[in-house]
């Protein structure tokens, strides 16, 4: 089995290797879990009782675990006056077809003039261009968008994680205007 396939998971171990068989008293059942892979696909896996005396045979099973979908994080183009700030939460759009809550968005100036826009946070109130900066879905609400001291164009992106995948790096143009 691979890194990525699907396991079973005990209180007193939380990754059952593959191919290892596993005491469990009857009544703990409740407390055995499968978990699906980090991956699409199929795995096979047994079980099988016993009853005080012997062993009934190997029972398999199929667990399919279905392909995660990234999600999509998105931005409209902005205009902004100079030197103006704007709250990109209000801004974010998200949505994910297996309705996974994003867990993370990251945000990245691609605008390198010394007057363009830039991301503002609590934490740091000029994030310099080309760096990622990392927010929370409850920091949203935090992260500020700056049209630049001078007017022109220029692409910002943003991405999101579900808890499985990262979105694309979705592009937006940040346009300052006088």
């Amino acid at each position: 089995m691979s890194a990525t396939s699907a396991y079973f998971w005990t209180p007193t171990n939380s990754r059952v290797a593959a191919g290892t068989a596993v005491d469990i008293a009857a009544s703990d059942l409740a407390n055995v879990w499968v978990r699906g892979g980090t991956a699409g696909g199929t795995d096979t896996m047994y079980i099988r009782a016993f009853d005080g005396t012997a062993w009934g045979n190997w029972d398999s099973f199929a667990l399919t675990t279905l392909a995660n979908h990234a999600p999509v994080a998105s931005i409209n183009n902005q205009t902004l006056h100079v030197n103006e700030w704007s709250q990109i939460g209000n801004l974010v759009s998200y949505s994910d077809a297996d309705a996974h809550p994003a867990t993370q968005y990251q945000f990245w100036d691609g605008g390198s003039g010394a007057n363009s826009g830039y991301f503002g946070t609590p934490t740091n109130s000029h994030w310099a261009a080309s760096t990622v900066i990392d927010v929370s879905p409850a920091d949203l609400s935090n992260v500020w968008l700056r049209g630049g001291a001078a007017t022109g164009g220029e692409t910002m992106y943003v991405r999101a994680f579900d808890g499985i995948d990262w979105s694309a790096w979705h592009s937006y143009v940040l346009t300052t205007i006088v």
